[in-house]
Formats: C-alpha cells, structure tokens, sequence
C-alpha cells in the first residue's frame, strides 16, 4: 500500500514527500519491517556416509501467517575430504492461495495473481523453472485435465572425475592408474487439487546414484596385472505434502521419505 501511494502520481504531493521522508530511514524501509508475517523452518541432515562421501539434505520452509506453505527450498549437497559441491537445489513456489481457502487479506493488500511453480539449480546451472498452473482459469483446466504424472526437473548423467595417470616404479615398470566417477539425478514433481476433498498435495522426489570405477594394471612382457575396484551407491527422497483447507485454520502435513540406500 506505502509503495502504491508513492507510484501514485494523484496522491497529494504533501502526503507523499512526507512517506518518502520516512521510508528513507533504514530502520523502517526494511524486509524485517515490512515483510508479510509468517513463520519458518529449517532441517539439516546427512543422508548417506561412507569413508569418502557424505550426501546431505537441506530443507528450508517459509509458510504464511495462515499456515499456508509459501515457499521450500531443497537442497541436495555431497562432501568428501573438506570440498562440498551443490549438486542441486530444488524451489517450490505458490501464491494466492489465500483468498481461495478463505484467508482474509490486510486492508488496503492487492490479491496477488493465483499461480505455482517450480524451479531447479542444477551445479550452480540455473534450468528453465516450471509453471503448474497461473491464474484461476489455468488451474481449473489442470485440474480436469490432470494426467497425474508428475513433471520431469531435471534428468541425466554427469561425469564428475576422470583421471588417467603413469605411475614409474624404482624396478623400471609401469602402472597405469584410471579413476572414473559418475552421477545419476532424477528430480521429479507433482501437484495434485482436490475441489471436492479441498485437498492439496504436493509431491517432490530425488533420486540419485554415484558411481565409482578404479583401476590399476601393471603390463610387461613377462608379467600382467590389473586391480579394479567398483562402487556403486543409489538414494532416494520423497518430500510430501498435504493441505485440507476444509476448515479453518489450514490443516497441514509434511513427510520426508527416504528409502534405505543401497552400498556396494
């Protein structure tokens, strides 16, 4: 409302130097003052550790003063030997969802457009984020036409190491060092609107496989040798929601899943 009356080129100009003069004080022109309230929540915690690797989940939740999910973060992270590399970041994102489970808005608040939506950082690569559904008339046409498949994020493989190297011993022979590493990721996501059950769900899943090859071999004319080693590894994670804007206040339900990983 501050920001629309200094857009406003009718306002009374006394009214509106006044509002500049105090929105120029950083005690009150700030996020903290005039963010919408609400609460959040933060997790943390690893996934899978080994010798070498450690995968970690981070979840970040920002819900509305009504108990309405806003906004998670996913964050999906693997650390060996001191280095953490990002693998991917997963955002989830809806708004205006107030109105329609009969949330009242402050005086003099616009309704803000009806959409959701979804976008992915994949390695510090930001993807082309995707629209659920944007406005009423979308949403309603999502909702009879739903196949009930859910949206593809991000799919594919990823070379993360390939390492070739001689090794000359004091005997006068060589060995042949190859090192090879490879990451599997599929981010997949649904969203699912029950008129009739005044139900929302909303469903991401990762799944992910890292893969190590290595291998050693020692070739002469009298002699052969190789050593080969191989580890494979494979997780997977459902984060799951579920609202029932039945009643008031907004009933909410959150589940993190995460199916035993299997190491060899």
């Amino acid at each position: 409302k501050v920001q629309s009356s200094l857009r406003d080129h009718h306002h009374q100009h006394l009214a509106k130097k006044i509002m500049k003069d105090i929105m120029g004080d950083p005690r009150i022109n700030n996020y903290n003052f005039f963010s919408k309230a609400g609460i959040s929540s933060s997790f943390s915690g690893p996934l899978t550790v080994t010798q070498d690797l450690t995968s970690t989940l981070g979840l970040d939740l920002l819900f509305l003063e009504g108990g309405f999910l806003r906004r998670s973060i996913s964050d999906f992270s693997l650390l060996s030997h001191g280095q953490r590399l990002r693998a991917a970041q997963v955002t989830f994102e809806a708004q205006g969802m107030e109105s329609m489970m009969g949330e009242n808005l402050s005086e003099g608040e616009e309704e803000p457009e009806l959409v959701a939506g979804m976008s992915a950082t994949f390695f510090d690569v930001q993807l082309r984020p995707i629209v659920f559904f944007q406005g009423y008339t979308d949403l309603m046409a999502k909702v009879l036409l739903s196949s009930g498949e859910p949206t593809s994020m991000v799919r594919g493989n990823l070379l993360l190491m390939d390492h070739h190297q001689v090794i000359p011993l004091q005997s006068g022979l060589q060995v042949t060092v190859k090192l090879q590493g490879g990451l599997g990721l599929d981010i997949s996501a649904d969203v699912d609107l029950s008129i009739w059950e005044q139900e929302l769900k909303t469903g991401l899943t990762a799944r992910g496989s890292l893969a190590m090859d290595f291998r050693a071999e020692l070739d002469s004319p009298f002699l052969q040798a190789t050593l080969r080693s191989q580890t494979e590894m494979e997780t997977s994670i459902h984060f799951d929601t579920k609202l029932r804007f039945s009643s008031s206040p907004v009933l909410m339900c959150l589940q993190l899943r995460e199916e035993q990983v299997p190491y060899r």
